[in-house]
This record gives C-alpha cells, sequence and structure tokens, in this order.
C-alpha cells in the first residue's frame, strides 16, 4: 500500500481510484504466482477478488470507478462494477448475461465498426508483436459513443489492461474501466492509444507508445477546400510560413489546418501525409 501513497501524493489521485488500483495489485499478484492459466483455470479462482470489490461497493460514500473483469476466452464478464447503472443505466448483471459480444450491439454502429475492425486488430497486432509476458505492462485506451437505458447515446473512454496471455499471445484475463467524455453533438474521431504504465498491474500511464486516429462519419471529416489546398502546398515542399504567405492567412491558421489534415489523414507527420496523399492519389 506504501507504494500507492507514494503515487497518490504524485498523480494526486483520487483515494477511490487508489484503493482500486490497490485491489488490482492483489489481483494482479495472485495471476502472476499462478502457474500458466488454461482450460482447467476455474473462475472461482477471482472470487475472493471479486469479493473484495463488492466489499467496496458496499462502504458509505465510496464509489468505485465503473470497473469490469472479463474471461476474453469465453467473452464474458467476470465482474462488473456496480456504477455502471450510474453511468448508463444497466444493471451489472446485464452485462453478465448479454457479455461482451452483447454489450458491442450497445455501441454506435460506426463507432463499433471502428473499434472491431481498427482498433482491436491493432491491439492484437501490438500484442503479437511483444512477448506475452509483457501484456500486463501496457495500457490500452480507446473511446466511442455508447446507447445508454434511455436510449442516448454517450461518450465513454475505455481503458484496458491484460493481466495475463497465452504463450501463442491471446488474452485471457482483462480488467478494464469506463469514464464519460464530454458530450457534443457531432461525431468525434475515435482514438487508439497504447501506453505503458508505471507498474505491470497499473492504469496510471508512463508514456506514449502508439496512437491512431480513426474517424467514423467519413462524410464529417473529410479534408476541406482549403486543406486540399494546404495538403498541395506541403506536398510542394513549402513551409507553414510559405503557404500562410500565400493564403494571406496567420502561420498560427495554418499550423491549425496541418494537424487538423493529420488527425484526418490518421498521420502522425509531415512524411507520413505525403506517404497517404501519394497512396490514395488525393492531388
Amino acid at each position: 500500500m506504501q507504494n500507492f501513497l507514494i503515487i497518490k501524493k504524485k498523480f494526486n489521485l483520487p483515494l477511490t481510484l487508489l484503493l482500486t488500483l490497490h485491489l488490482f495489485e492483489d489481483l494482479y499478484t495472485y495471476i502472476s504466482q499462478s502457474e500458466q492459466l488454461n482450460d482447467e483455470f476455474e473462475k472461482t479462482d477471482l472470487d475472493r477478488f471479486i469479493f473484495h470489490f463488492k466489499g467496496l461497493e458496499s462502504f458509505p460514500f465510496f464509489e468505485l470507478p465503473t470497473t469490469y473483469i472479463i474471461d476474453y476466452r469465453t467473452g464474458e464478464y467476470i465482474f462488473v462494477s456496480k456504477s455502471v447503472k450510474k453511468l448508463l443505466g444497466y444493471e451489472p448483471e446485464f452485462f453478465s448475461e448479454c457479455a461482451v459480444f452483447g454489450a458491442v450491439e450497445l455501441i454506435k454502429k460506426e463507432d463499433a465498426t471502428i473499434v472491431t475492425s481498427r482498433c482491436f486488430p491493432e491491439i492484437i497486432k501490438f500484442l503479437q508483436e511483444i512477448p506475452y509476458t509483457d501484456h500486463k505492462k501496457y495500457i490500452f485506451t480507446t473511446n466511442y459513443r455508447v446507447r445508454d437505458k434511455s436510449k442516448n447515446y454517450i461518450h465513454l473512454a475505455q481503458k484496458n489492461v491484460y493481466l495475463n496471455s497465452t504463450e501463442d499471445r491471446k488474452p485471457i484475463i482483462g480488467i478494464g474501466m469506463l469514464s464519460p467524455l464530454q458530450q457534443d453533438s457531432k461525431s468525434r474521431p475515435i482514438y487508439m492509444n497504447i501506453q505503458s504504465n508505471i507498474k505491470e498491474y497499473s492504469f496510471i500511464p508512463n508514456k506514449s507508445i502508439d496512437s491512431k486516429c480513426f474517424l467514423p462519419d467519413h462524410e464529417s471529416w473529410k479534408l476541406t477546400r482549403q486543406e486540399f489546398e494546404i495538403v498541395k502546398w506541403i506536398a510542394e515542399g513549402l513551409s507553414s510560413k510559405q503557404i500562410a504567405d500565400k493564403l494571406n492567412r496567420s502561420i498560427l491558421t495554418i499550423k491549425k489546418h496541418r494537424t487538423n489534415i493529420l488527425h484526418k489523414t490518421n498521420c502522425k507527420n509531415t512524411a507520413e501525409l505525403i506517404a497517404y496523399v501519394l497512396k490514395e492519389k488525393i492531388l
């Protein structure tokens, strides 16, 4: 617990999250000391940790962050915190019954397409490229719109940590957290972020490893006429100042346009943008 007090002081974390992370440490320690999980692994082996989670929820004035534990071999939620009802209006039992595939049905269709066909494959690709024993050292974050019980769509950020994986690098047990994002009337880009964490089981990031941006509503994120013009000048090797002079705009405006263009094209820098332009035959 002393380590977590140091973390709390450094990152100014709420006590609720601090206690949750402490439980994660207990859970991870158990799993890491167990023999490799296989088909004979009993779900009841996690019961004592889920008991601690539920006990924590019973404390007055304490609200466990919306937390879940998934067995990826079965697609079942082993645990879902009661706070999911405040967030989405559903009882925890709803997710236990519908499992992961049912929960995906609540995600807005265009967002679900991006999450399942773009974000998740990127995560799997990353996991395949590192030792399975290192899977627990990373935090995987994405965002999407999900339908609550009142039929309204809200924006959520989802963070996952894979506690254990098979030798062929397939996740077995994962813990995740859901948190609401600021609402807006328009679609927003879906980001897939991979970060290393400060401790192997932690949701506290250390540094960014990879980040990608996907656009669920294609029509809302097409390049504008001026952005096409800027891309043209960039491809010809002009600097932001030179482009600003040609378009009679400030350098700050051009830089803002360039940032938006990189987001829309899912490019990290000018070199990637030019390669993207040539590949997609935009100009």
